[in-house]
């Protein structure tokens, strides 16, 4: 718990703080009083003997009492935690809970009225989830047993749509868990494997409504379009589906759920081009460049460190190298504190490679921390371009041979990492190589880069490489 409270945001500790000052839920003068004290940078640091000094001052210390104490703050912020987590994850639960308390009393008439304008509330909601489901299902249930407490035969029309809500409740978070399970699997291809049950069915239950989802469940209907996309890669039917569905309805998100739709979106594409389908590398600039001018790349008060390195990729691609200098100017202060070294010496690393400042690049390079193997493998793929530039052969030679000591030094690397790394030791030892070969072993290596179907990182910039060498040597 302690942890946890030091991460609280300025905005949910003013929150807390208006819960423990609450009479109804905290009656303790000597909690409040410690929340005062530990609500400071200092108070975070002092023990338990100088915090009850300052609690009962000129008291002799009593580890009885003291643990006390901390226990009643601790089950206060536990509390706390809990309502936050209802307002946030079960916005309509009040309501809910109000209309099964009037059942409860026998206040038919409230009862009614409250029936009526929560059922009204909700069918006008357009952005349906977990909690929406669950909420409608459970009122149309108290609805119809309402009838009952009148002396009626209610229709069954009530229990019907409490079952179909109910279907589409379990439906949009299975929809969700399989499409993690699916990326679980890719990434992890040659360790555990997870199962996904139900999947047929869901998938069944999904097309045969899929009128109605799409009119009035939009986002199941996306979550459903990342499944399909995922299980059946080759066929782009379902990513452009989702990318037209999103285009199409961008009005009605708000900021949090537009940016979340096209990160979705964005991750299709990084797959596709990882498949060597560098025909998606347009189009994964341009939902980059819309969600910017859209305002929803960051997440709350950050941009993802991965999603900012996506986008100075992306922009290099493109060779948007004016709009990636402004982006990383305009957004330094966005990138996330703990990534920030890796995340702005790279960008910059990068930018300067592209411009041919190699010196620079150097310079930054030699900045990053290597926070996560991310950083590593981007880092030192950029060092061995920049080398290649510089005529430092041996320098490559030594770089090679700390990328593959790297994959034996670490296990917890996923198969997709250990599969880029091998794919840029292979074709860099080529290209260190192939200086001064002659020009059919140029060509050879080409026809090899060609055939290639898997990813390779650089495989244009090494394209690019060769074919120089192989002018020169023809002329």
């Amino acid at each position: 718990m302690e942890k946890l409270f030091k991460h609280l945001s300025k905005e949910e500790l003013l929150r807390f703080e208006k819960f423990v000052n609450s009479p109804y839920f905290n009656s303790s003068t000597k909690v409040t009083e410690l929340f005062i004290i530990v609500n400071t940078p200092e108070g975070e640091k002092l023990s338990k003997h100088k915090l009850f000094s300052l609690l009962y001052p000129g008291e002799i210390y009593n580890d009885t009492r003291m643990r006390k104490i901390l226990s009643d703050f601790n089950k206060l912020f536990e509390k706390f935690l809990g309502y936050r987590g209802i307002e946030t994850f079960d916005p309509l639960s009040i309501n809910t809970q109000m209309l099964e308390l009037m059942q409860e009393k026998g206040m038919s008439e409230e009862f009614s009225s409250g029936y009526k304008l929560f059922s009204k509330k909700l069918t006008g909601e357009y952005f349906k989830e977990e909690y929406y489901y669950r909420s409608l299902s459970r009122i149309e249930s108290l609805q119809y047993y309402a009838g009952y407490n009148k002396l009626k035969q209610p229709s069954p029309a009530g229990l019907e749509k409490a079952s179909f809500n109910m279907d589409l409740q379990f439906i949009y978070t299975k929809l969700h868990l399989s499409r993690d399970i699916m990326l679980h699997n890719i990434l992890n291809k040659d360790k555990y494997t997870a199962k996904i049950e139900f999947y047929d069915e869901i998938i069944k239950f999904v097309k045969d409504n899929l009128d109605i989802i799409i009119k009035e469940h939009p986002n199941l209907y996306i979550i459903y379009l990342t499944v399909m996309a995922t299980a059946d890669e080759s066929n782009p039917v379902y990513i452009n589906s989702l990318a037209s569905y999103i285009k199409t309805n961008e009005k009605k998100f708000d900021k949090s759920r537009l940016g979340y739709y096209y990160t979705y979106l964005t991750s299709f594409y990084w797959n596709k081009i990882h498949q060597g389908e560098i025909s998606y590398r347009p189009k994964l600039m341009d939902v980059y460049k819309q969600m910017e001018r859209k305002g929803v790349i960051k997440s709350e008060k950050y941009i993802p460190h991965h999603i900012f390195n996506g986008i100075v990729i992306a922009a290099v691609w493109a060779n948007e190298l004016q709009w990636l200098e402004n982006f990383v100017k305009n957004h330094r202060e966005d990138i996330e504190p703990e990534y920030y070294t890796d995340v702005y010496n790279l960008s910059m690393a990068k930018l300067h490679f592209y411009r041919r400042k190699y010196e620079l690049t150097l310079k930054y390079l030699s900045n990053i921390e290597y926070k996560s193997p991310t950083y590593f493998i981007n880092a030192k793929t950029i060092l061995l371009k920049t080398l290649y530039e510089m005529g430092d052969y041996d320098g490559m030679k030594y770089t090679l041979d700390s990328l593959k000591h790297y994959i034996y030094r670490n296990s917890a690397l996923v198969n997709q990492q250990v599969q880029i790394i091998k794919m840029v030791i292979k074709y860099f030892k080529y290209l260190v190589k192939l200086k001064g070969k002659n020009y059919t072993a140029l060509q050879k290596f080409l026809e090899m880069l060609e055939r290639e179907k898997t990813f390779v990182p650089e495989r244009n910039w090494l394209t690019e490489k060769i074919t120089e060498l192989s002018n020169q040597t023809e002329a």
